[in-house]
């Protein structure tokens, strides 16, 4: 398995021109230090899936790159995605109602 990026550079082929001010709110505003073991990307990872970058969602980008299966569409995402997933997968199973 590839060693974990940083969020910064899994992004960097997603959004190439994306305000740093978006990555440095995600790592400022995620929750860090972890009580489940997250790194401080990993959280943030999570934090920025979650965000609305002025006319741009970073879920609704994502998802529909996977929808396309087109592999052209979803190979940029693949260091952003592992590194979401890593952090999900240290997160505990959960048995609740949730509301975006």
């Amino acid at each position: 398995m590839k060693p974990l990026v940083s969020l910064e550079l899994a992004l960097d082929s997603i959004i190439p021109k994306i305000d740093s001010h978006y990555i440095e709110k995600a790592k400022s505003s995620c929750h860090f230090p972890s009580e489940h073991g997250l790194t401080h990307d990993e959280s943030a990872a999570i934090y920025f899936y979650t965000l609305r970058l002025d006319e741009y969602c970073v879920y609704d980008r994502l998802n529909q790159s996977l929808q396309s299966e087109n592999q052209s569409q979803i190979t940029p995402w693949l260091m952003y995605l592992t590194l979401l997933k890593s952090a999900l997968d240290k997160l505990p199973n959960v048995t609740k109602t949730i509301w975006r």
